[in-house]
């Protein structure tokens, strides 16, 4: 297995750009009509693309916002999210990406924490969220499509260019603020992981909240490359355009869910993963493809823009590393001491060169935690290190074996999670007297965020602390399952006591109901048949012996079915009952009674025709 090598930027046009937007722009001054993003059946050109760019840029210079300043972009995912990327950085600003989804509470945090000056924004919806900004800068006012002349502000490589929010363990996300040279540290790294027909279609289904957006979007751009625009990577197999997939970056449970549910479309040549540890059998099964794609295990934190190291695995290979640094950068396994370890020996595993962010934004203290300067090895210039907090050690091929944290952070479908901000946000409630969170793992390889507590008599139930969590924490840190405990169990120091949380099973016991009485039926006939075997497919999927013991009248997000195993659901409910369900229809008839009534509601109706994309066998 081989890297690749995109010759469409060479060594020299990575030397003479020192801003991806010079990159971009260059792309598109060489082909001006080659594609740069396909949103849904709309195909947007290079020149297209950057014509938006320049209007925004120019807006921002009409608004008086400063060169230097943080843009707020709180849109849909759509072509012109990038585009106002691109203008927020063509403008000399740097941009803070906002999902529309997050809880009304934690956009303010961030806004207010930034300093933001302004907010690009598409809607009313995405405006009211933003509502304390200064200024916004409507989308849908300006006309996006206007000739215009390209702004002439001039962008340095020690600027920033964004400054992505990450789960903070003091109870508040904290702010990576990454600079433009690191951008070009990172778009030359990325030409040597897609080749030149890898690049004219990369899926872009990552939330621009999180970094890997930056490779998939900004990263593709500078290689010249197409972007394929996705809510999320669970609808890769459904896309109109999912035969023009050449690669994709996914966490390794989303392909799992993926695979469990069917194949992926033939035309893909090349699959990184990241965010999550890789499982050998994942590996094989991606190997087992016929045409086999490249598979590529990427590891890297926020805080080295993106990805640091990468692992080109090969058919056959038996350990899966996380493999060694990708180029301009370096790796160290360090002591508690900052010194290098003995040779095969666990250590924190430490970064550098030249992809390290500035640090966190407005946080000196906590930045200098965690990026320091150190000798390495004796040499005489002192070295700015990040320390991931990663526990790793060096393999005998000098490659890189992830270990586990060091810390309470966890990463569950790719989203980096601090546990310690979910139960600091636990504990912030005035019913709560302690909580603990954990990630337990299923039977089928995927973590649920657990979480226990100790309440006052007053508390309300679980399904209504979880609706106050929602307002205050994004839906990936929400706990799947709560567990009331009348303590904590702790460790003679009186720290918490984690290995003696109970199980996932105990956790899944305390939340069912008891089986029901035999003389007491709800239901009968056809409707019990219909639920008692969906009860039996969720127990399975869940890991549960009795399928009596899944409560019919709850939702399925409440008893653990999380958006990945909702998939494999949909799947073995088609074949039990040789029908056509999508998750999107479960999430209609979100309970068992509910989804058994549409099924026998649907039983007679015929077999609609579906259009198939070609699978690999």
């Amino acid at each position: 297995m081989h890297k690749a090598k995109n010759n469409s930027v060479s060594d020299v046009a990575h030397f003479e750009h020192k801003t991806v937007y010079e990159l971009i722009n260059w792309q598109s001054q060489q082909t001006p009509e080659r594609t740069a993003i396909i949103d849904g059946t709309e195909e947007i050109s290079y020149e297209k693309m950057m014509l938006a760019a320049w209007a925004i840029a120019v807006e921002i210079d009409a608004q008086n916002i400063p060169r230097g300043s943080l843009i707020a972009v709180c849109m849909a995912r759509k072509w012109q999210l990038i585009a106002a990327m691109i203008g927020i950085h063509k403008a000399g600003c740097a941009y803070i990406p906002l999902d529309p989804n997050y809880p009304s509470s934690r956009v303010e945090y961030m806004l207010s924490h930034s300093r933001a000056q302004a907010a690009i924004v598409d809607s009313v919806d995405t405006a009211a969220l933003c509502a304390k900004v200064k200024t916004h800068i409507c989308l849908d006012t300006l006309d996006l499509s206007q000739q215009c002349i390209e702004p002439k502000t001039d962008i340095n490589s020690e600027d920033l260019a964004y400054v992505i929010y990450t789960s903070g363990s003091t109870g508040k996300p904290k702010g990576v603020a990454v600079e433009h040279h690191s951008l070009i540290a990172m778009s030359k790294a990325l030409s040597c992981v897609f080749g030149p027909t890898e690049l004219q279609g990369v899926l872009a289904a990552a939330s621009v909240c999180f970094d890997t957006s930056v490779m998939e979007t900004l990263g593709t751009l500078s290689l010249g490359g197409t972007v394929l625009l996705a809510e999320n990577a669970l609808e890769l197999t459904t896309l109109p355009y999912a035969n023009r997939v050449k690669a994709c970056v996914m966490v390794p449970s989303s392909m799992q869910a993926i695979l469990n549910s069917g194949s992926l479309p033939e035309n893909i040549e090349c699959i990184v993963f990241g965010g999550e540890a890789l499982k050998l059998s994942l590996v094989n099964k991606v190997h087992a493809l016929i045409p086999r794609p490249r598979v590529i295990n990427a590891y890297g934190p926020t805080e080295d823009t993106v990805f640091s190291t990468l692992k080109f695995i090969d058919v056959g290979e038996q350990t899966i590393t996380i493999g060694k640094p990708v180029e301009n950068s370096a790796a160290y396994i360090l002591d508690e001491t900052l010194n290098p370890v003995s040779e095969g020996m666990a250590g924190e595993l430490c970064l550098s060169g030249d992809k390290l962010a500035r640090g966190y934004l407005n946080d000196i203290q906590q930045t200098l935690e965690r990026f320091v300067e150190i000798n390495v090895d004796h040499q005489a210039l002192k070295q700015r290190v990040y320390r991931t907090g990663d526990l790793c050690r060096w393999t005998d091929d000098g490659e890189i074996e992830f270990l586990g944290r060091i810390d309470q952070q966890v990463k569950i479908r790719g989203f980096r999670i601090e546990l310690g901000e979910i139960e600091s946000t636990l504990e912030s409630l005035p019913f709560i007297n302690a909580a603990a969170v954990s990630a337990l793992e299923t039977d089928t390889g995927q973590k649920l965020l657990v979480a226990y507590i100790v309440e006052q008599p007053e508390a309300p139930d679980h399904e209504a602390l979880k609706s106050q969590l929602q307002a205050r924490l994004p839906k990936y840190m929400v706990p799947h399952l709560f567990m009331s405990l009348d303590c904590l169990p702790l460790l003679p120091n009186d720290k918490l006591d984690r290995g003696n949380l109970p199980s996932l099973a105990q956790v899944r016991a305390a939340n069912l109901t008891q089986p029901l009485a035999k003389n007491e039926p709800v239901v009968s006939g056809q409707s019990a048949d219909m639920i008692a075997r969906i009860q039996q497919v969720v127990a399975t999927l869940l890991g549960i012996k009795d399928g009596m013991l899944v409560e019919h009248d709850a939702s399925f997000e409440s008893l653990g079915v999380d958006s990945l195993n909702l998939i494999e659901l949909t799947n073995r409910l088609n074949k039990i009952f040789d029908t056509s369900l999508t998750p999107a229809m479960i999430l209609t008839f979100p309970t068992i009674t509910m989804l058994a009534g549409h099924l026998l509601a649907e039983q007679a109706s015929s077999p609609k025709e579906k259009c198939h994309i070609p699978v690999r066998l």
